[in-house]
């Protein structure tokens, strides 16, 4: 799909059902095709990080210092000097205002944001409050979360689901390529089926 237009959310039902490792590839993917105009920031949210909406935007307004710092320096140099001056700190709204200024100088703006679902509640409103004001394309991995609709009503939503069927082919197929399997188990008719089917069911969809 054509990533130019839009804001995706890719709901994924399960915990540990492979939004990270879907998320790092969308990166990686993404970041082979940086160029001077285009804008990349992303971020991780983890459950047990107790991460905040500030941190993660304070996060992605680093990356883009480390990756445009020609650009940035102008524009964060004064921010910089007047909250040292007040000895002061950066607040939600100040990073909002600074990560959209950082923005406007690209022509392509991209965001990725994986595990969305696990931050506490209070920080997920405030996130999505924000994102939904931002001048930049969204790449969101997340469970379903009914916040969606009330903060990003446009937003194109796509749902994966592991099937029964593709693990059980993943594990067939695993098996048929590793030499030493197929010799255990071809002595035994049926065993790799048996082997996939359970495999499939401890699995629960993940």
């Amino acid at each position: 799909m054509e990533w130019e237009a839009y804001s995706i959310s890719l709901n994924i039902s399960l915990a540990g059902a492979g939004k990270t490792i879907l998320a790092s590839t969308a990166i990686n993917y993404l970041s082979s095709w940086k160029f001077s105009t285009t804008a990349l920031t992303f971020v991780y949210c983890r459950y047990d990080d107790e991460r905040t909406a500030l941190g993660l935007l304070l996060s992605m307004i680093r990356q883009m210092v480390e990756d445009h710092h020609l650009v940035a320096y102008r524009i964060v140099k004064p921010i910089f000097e007047d909250k040292q001056l007040k000895k002061g700190t950066l607040e939600l709204e100040d990073a909002v205002f600074l990560y959209t200024s950082l923005l406007k100088p690209f022509q392509i703006r991209r965001a990725v944001i994986d595990g969305l679902d696990e931050l506490v509640n209070s920080e997920k409103e405030k996130l999505l409050g924000v994102l939904k004001a931002l001048p930049v394309q969204l790449l969101i991995f997340s469970r379903p979360l009914p916040l969606f609709e009330r903060y990003l009503p446009s937003v194109t939503f796509l749902s994966i689901e592991a099937q029964n069927e593709d693990i059980t082919k993943m594990v067939i197929a695993a098996i048929h390529s590793d030499r030493d399997l197929c010799e255990i188990t071809g002595k035994k008719p049926g065993i790799v089926e048996e082997i996939a089917s359970k495999v499939q069911a401890k699995s629960r969809g993940m």
